[in-house]
């Protein structure tokens, strides 16, 4: 959860999408 610059229009999808690459 840190880089929501990239995908500002939708921070929710960002969120799920760094989550999961942090988790691995």
């Amino acid at each position: 959860m840190h880089s929501q610059a990239g995908t500002a229009g939708v921070p929710q999808v960002n969120y799920q999408l760094e989550y999961q690459s942090e988790r691995v």
